[in-house]
């Protein structure tokens, strides 16, 4: 059993919990907005946030001022078989994992929260050496193997971001792990957007704007996208889509380029507008009538709680995440993957139906307002490091 760290002032009161969290990702992504909203909002007479970063990070949002912030060689591991490539991640691990031990020594860190799988690799070897309790945050759907089996079974509490995460291997049968959704601050998510987006992309005040909105990579399934639109011009031209978002790591420049031809292939360029990553996506989206979210095995889906906080349709894969966020044909519509003539034709619906859109955006407000709220995320989560702080 792991005995928590105790801290007293000199009058005798217990001290905030010193919470180091480990975050790998040098770009923005869903991940890294939940971590900054969770540090922002962590009760501060409970518990003392330190946030470690990797040294090349260029996370493009602010964190709040009473955070300290401290910098390690923290990288992104892929899959590979390549002996010197893992020659150098084995390298990185034990330089890396040396020096958060020296900042579990030097601030008398309490707990370590791991934003992610590649996170935890780190902060579950630096806990299991320090004696600390770890909490894994889970927020990909993917296949773990041993890996998986080896930091459920050193972890002491486990985050999974929904139901479909919770269901997957090494957590089904774990009681260390229990499914906390992300939330969203409302205050922010609000629409109240003023910016002519319409201007800006050269098109009438009249065009109904469709958008798919994340990262650049083959998992969201922009193909999809594509030939939903295709369908859908041959019955209503009053429309463009755009495609927001960036490859954050540089890794999908070949998918990049497949997308843009198939676009030219099918004629569909006067339709269609690239738009790159935007810090500020509120902006975009506060002004689109519809959000598309073709990818499959996604772990959660924060873009689609946005939207809907935003009072936009979503149209989604019904499977995993997105299936947990939309009540079909009441906040949005669920397909099956592939689906391009179900895709289109409920597309098709909302374009051609503003009552319909408008109907299902406010209920999708109302309902991510009682589910995926803030306070209550924040709050799970603290539960939480009481839980791992306690064994």
């Amino acid at each position: 059993m792991t005995l928590s760290k105790v801290h007293v002032d000199h009058l005798g009161t217990e001290l905030p919990k010193r919470v180091l969290l480990v975050c790998n990702s040098t770009q923005v992504s869903g991940a890294e907005i939940s971590l900054k909203l969770l540090v922002n909002n962590l009760n501060r007479k409970k518990y003392k946030p330190i946030l470690l970063l990797p040294e090349n990070v260029s996370l493009g949002y602010s964190i709040d001022k009473t955070t300290q912030v401290r910098f390690a060689p923290l990288i992104r591991f892929t899959r590979t078989i390549n002996p010197l490539l893992l020659l150098k991640y084995f390298g990185n691990i034990f330089l890396t994992v040396k020096n958060i031990l020296k900042i579990i020594r030097a601030e008398n860190i309490s707990l370590i929260h791991s934003n992610s799988t590649n996170a935890h690799i780190y902060g579950c070897l630096a806990g299991l050496i320090a004696g600390v309790p770890t909490i894994w945050h889970v927020r990909d759907y993917v296949s773990l193997g041993i890996l998986g089996t080896l930091l459920e079974h050193f972890s002491t509490k486990i985050a999974c971001v929904s139901k479909c995460v919770n269901g997957q291997k090494p957590f089904r049968y774990s009681k260390k792990a229990e499914v906390i959704y992300n939330g969203i601050d409302f205050a922010e998510w609000s629409p109240n957007s003023q910016v002519d987006l319409w201007n800006k992309l050269g098109l009438d005040q009249d065009v109904l704007l469709i958008a798919q909105i994340g990262q650049l990579g083959p998992w969201k399934r922009h193909r999809d996208f594509i030939l939903t639109a295709e369908r859908v011009v041959q019955r209503f031209k009053r429309v463009h889509f755009l495609i927001v978002g960036s490859d954050l790591f540089g890794e999908n420049i070949q998918y990049i380029k497949e997308l843009k031809q198939l676009i030219l292939n099918k004629k569909m360029q006067p339709f269609f507008t690239f738009v790159k990553h935007h810090e500020r996506v509120i902006d975009i989206m506060s002004r689109i009538d519809v959000l598309f979210h073709p990818a499959v095995h996604e772990a959660f889906g924060r873009v689609i709680v946005e939207a809907m906080a935003l009072k936009k349709p979503v149209i989604a894969i019904n499977s995993c995440g997105p299936q947990e966020i939309i009540d079909t044909n009441r906040t949005g519509y669920l397909v099956d993957p592939g689906d391009v003539d179900a895709m289109s034709r409920k597309l098709l619906m909302l374009l051609e139906d503003k009552a319909l859109r408008n109907k299902l955006g406010e209920a999708g407000r109302k309902y991510v307002k009682s589910h995926f709220g803030l306070h209550r995320h924040v709050d799970r989560m603290e539960t939480l490091f009481e839980l791992a702080l306690k064994k």
